[in-house]
């Protein structure tokens, strides 16, 4: 089954509406996509433009599902057609717990994400967690989750391969205007349109402006990643350091 388009990937079926809230504690964890391991990374040093992606982080999916119902949108959390592909994360408790959620590959552009549970072990998904303002994070930081009180379905669900296989993308886009710079992030599953993702700071503006004055902060860590910038005759470059290095 392709997914060049992951709305293509969803069908028609019955909406199920979720319960009313029940009063219980809230739950939240941390959870892990079953994945390829490290995530990858491209960063090729170069001039800054207008626009130039440069970098872009990406993550394989390596168990899969797809949605045989949909659940009907809440407060917090949107709507999940049937035919929606998921994929596998282990999720640890704060609480010492731990269960396996099956994840939403949309990324909102608040950063939030859905993920579904199986709580009373029957088959069948019927607990909604919603992410807590971190990016989709394949292998890499993990994803913090909270749980949305109340039941959904239960839905069914089933494993479902796809080709080519679900792969996560975040990329770094910049843009600079003499010697400042800005940024962006950027989110996609395979080939699919780039989504941009909400700032998380006063310099990482939704709209990329060149901003920051690369004279006073030749470097500048988005991610975790060092960006240092050079201005030169030609105009400004930039090179990357590693993850979480100088």
């Amino acid at each position: 089954m392709r997914i060049g388009g992951i709305a293509a990937a969803m069908t028609a079926g019955a909406v199920i509406a979720s319960a009313p809230p029940a009063a219980a504690a809230i739950q939240m964890g941390v959870a892990k996509v079953a994945s390829t391991g490290q995530p990858v990374w491209t960063a090729p040093p170069g001039p800054v433009g207008k626009s130039t992606l440069a970098l872009d982080i990406s993550w394989r999916a390596t168990e899969t599902a797809i949605l045989d119902d949909g659940i009907k949108g809440g407060l917090r959390y949107r709507t999940l057609p049937a035919g929606l592909p998921l994929v596998k994360a282990e999720l640890s408790l704060k609480d010492g717990g731990a269960r396996t959620v099956w994840c939403d590959t949309r990324v909102a552009a608040d950063r939030t994400l859905n993920c579904l549970s199986d709580e009373d072990g029957d088959g069948k998904l019927d607990a909604i967690w919603i992410s807590n303002g971190s990016p989709f994070a394949i292998g890499f930081d993990g994803l913090g989750l909270i749980r949305v009180m109340g039941k959904v379905g239960p839905v069914g669900f089933r494993p479902q391969a796809f080709d080519p296989p679900i792969t996560a993308h975040i990329g770094v886009e910049l843009c600079s205007e003499g010697r400042f710079v800005g940024w962006r992030t950027r989110y996609r599953i395979n080939e699919d349109p780039w989504t941009d993702l909400a700032p998380t700071s006063p310099l990482e503006p939704r709209a990329c402006q060149p901003v920051a004055d690369t004279t006073k902060q030749p470097t500048i860590r988005i991610m975790g990643f060092p960006f240092h910038f050079q201005q030169t005759p030609d105009g400004l470059t930039f090179d990357v350091g590693r993850l979480n290095s100088p």
